[in-house]
């Protein structure tokens, strides 16, 4: 597999110098394209260039290439029928998840909602296509500016502008229902909220969630 040309992307979306991004970690020796088990090779080849990295004053950022199979767990928590299809690559300003379904679509996981959306690219079109030429859909770049707009904070590499009140759970779309957190808690104590709503349906009542250490 040749290396995917990122020329597009990188037009349109300017790595941040200040926001705590750490950078991917080497490949692991030995293994195909530099991927950990259950990590899509393409997705790994893209990782190699630019995991770890946040662009465009926080608003896209790419998981580094070793964190990708504990967030491929983080997505099946809330979704199961996720588990073992997906390759979770990157995220946006606000926590939402990109991964990489069946080589040629991206599926994008809102800790807001209970259902996915499905794009229909594979990763090289997902970076040089959707995100340049769809940035208010693929990436919220207008609710983004809105919230920066606002008086917002600029998340750094490990925060997200979260909902404080999911949408399905009857929280507002928009700047008031927002706040600044890290985004391992902020997915952690909602993924397993999202499989017990999905479980029990619109109106149904949720319960007692446990969340473990």
């Amino acid at each position: 597999m040749g290396a995917i040309d990122l020329g597009r992307f990188f037009q349109s979306y300017k790595p941040d110098t200040n926001l705590g991004a750490p950078r991917t970690r080497a490949a692991p020796a030995g293994s195909p394209h530099g991927a950990p088990d259950g990590v899509d090779v393409s997705v790994a080849e893209v990782l190699s260039q630019i995991g770890g990295m946040t662009f465009n004053n926080g608003r896209y950022r790419t998981h580094r290439l070793e964190d990708v199979p504990a967030w491929n767990q983080t997505i099946a928590t809330a979704w199961n029928e996720t588990a073992g299809k997906l390759t979770v690559f990157a995220y946006d300003w606000g926590g939402a998840q990109y991964a990489l379904y069946k080589k040629d679509t991206v599926l994008q996981f809102s800790a807001g909602d209970l259902e996915f959306v499905n794009i229909p690219a594979d990763v090289a079109s997902f970076y040089n296509e959707i995100l340049v030429e769809h940035p208010a859909e693929a990436a919220a770049a207008d609710f983004y500016k809105a919230w920066l707009d606002s008086g917002g904070a600029v998340p750094r590499y490990d925060t997200c502008i979260g909902y404080q009140k999911p949408l399905f759970l009857g929280g507002t779309d928009w700047i008031e229902n927002l706040e600044l957190i890290d985004l391992d808690v902020y997915w952690t104590v909602t993924a397993p909220i999202i499989a017990r709503a999905r479980k029990v349906g619109v109106g149904g009542k949720i319960g007692k969630i446990e969340i473990g250490d």
